[in-house]
């Protein structure tokens, strides 16, 4: 028997699994998605400089491009479907290679620790250790699985959607005109931008909360461990259990041989976290502002030319909710922060 192999047995758990397939498949996502952003940036540019025109004809064209389900935003949402998809398979591949690295060197130590008496005393805590690894393991392949098929789905549906509209349908003609149609243009494709941002910063948010609960659990179980031996009396357990004044990366029960991997991995979403701070509070809130900025700047033309206001009005109301959910996303962000690293200006 190879000793790795006998290792994985000492552990109790199986080889970890191959990246190669998983690599492939986020390498293909991220093409597409460069592929569908870079159409959607020219298809932006190429409409905006017919954006003055007007008549029948030029209405009819911005309702094809422009419209609910017009060929530029339909892109952009492909785009930013994609884009999640590849990022959220990259991560996967990233912590797969990683968590197959560090059980590799469990199953060695673990090999290692069966030739001694005293090793063998130690091979419950690896063990245990290297159970939770797998657990890593089989949390970012299943995160990987639900996204593509997730994708998959919304591939399938979209063209269901295309193929059951009825050929030589007329599209429905946008009732502005000039400038005021160029207002609704921008405001749409900024609230585009902010949205995929947010996206993206919800993503690391919750990988982060996620993260921040496993430590929790394994620091309280080395809590209760300390308190089973008689090394802590049962208020300093509660405490212990319960407060990480100085944030759960610097409680004790982060410190150790089995608790570098997590305390590592908390920084690091600490300052990712820190990171989508500074982006909603950034492009995100520059994106929202400039589409209320052109929403206002349309409404107040509407008003005096008596146009039909009715996108302007829904826009109008889109990025009210967007800018909620920007606030409610920078709240979390700063409060996952807060109890990770035990302040929200560090």
């Amino acid at each position: 028997m190879a000793a790795d192999t006998y290792g994985f047995e000492l552990l109790g758990v199986p080889r970890p699994p191959q990246t190669g397939g998983l690599e492939h498949h986020a390498g293909v996502l991220e093409a597409v998605a460069a592929r569908k952003g870079a159409l959607g940036g020219e298809g932006a540019r190429a409409y905006r400089l017919g954006g003055a025109n007007t008549g029948p004809a030029s209405d009819a064209l911005a309702a094809y491009v422009m419209g609910k389900d017009g060929v530029l935003p339909r892109t952009e949402a492909h785009a930013h479907h994609v884009s999640v998809a590849a990022s959220i398979t990259r991560v996967a591949v990233t912590t797969l290679t990683w968590a197959g690295g560090v059980l590799v060197a469990l199953a060695g130590l673990a090999v290692a620790f069966a030739a001694t008496p005293q090793g063998r005393v130690l091979l419950a805590r690896l063990r245990s250790f290297g159970q939770r690894v797998q657990r890593w393991i089989r949390s970012a392949m299943h995160a990987a699985g639900r996204i593509l098929t997730r994708l998959a789905e919304l591939v399938r549906a979209q063209a269901r959607k295309r193929a059951g509209k009825q050929p030589g349908a007329e599209p429905r003609a946008v009732p502005t005109q000039g400038a005021l149609r160029a207002k609704v243009v921008h405001a749409r494709m900024a609230a585009h931008q902010s949205r995929a941002g947010m996206d993206r910063a919800e993503v690391t948010i919750r990988d982060a909360a996620e993260e921040l609960r496993h430590a929790k659990s394994a620091v309280r179980a080395k809590v209760d461990n300390w308190y089973e031996n008689g090394m802590i009396n049962a208020e300093e357990r509660e405490r212990l259990r319960e407060n990480a004044p100085a944030g759960w990366v610097n409680h004790p029960g982060a410190q150790g041989m089995d608790g570098v991997v997590g305390k590592y991995a908390l920084e690091e979403k600490a300052e990712m976290l820190r990171k989508v701070e500074a982006q909603l509070e950034g492009h995100v809130t520059r994106h929202l502002d400039d589409a209320a900025r052109r929403v206002d700047e349309g409404l107040k033309s509407a008003r005096s030319s008596g146009a039909d206001a009715t996108d302007l009005r829904s826009l109008q109301h889109e990025v009210a909710a967007l800018r909620s959910r920007r606030s409610e996303l920078l709240e979390e962000a700063k409060a996952t922060r807060s109890a990770i690293s035990g302040s929200r200006d560090a």
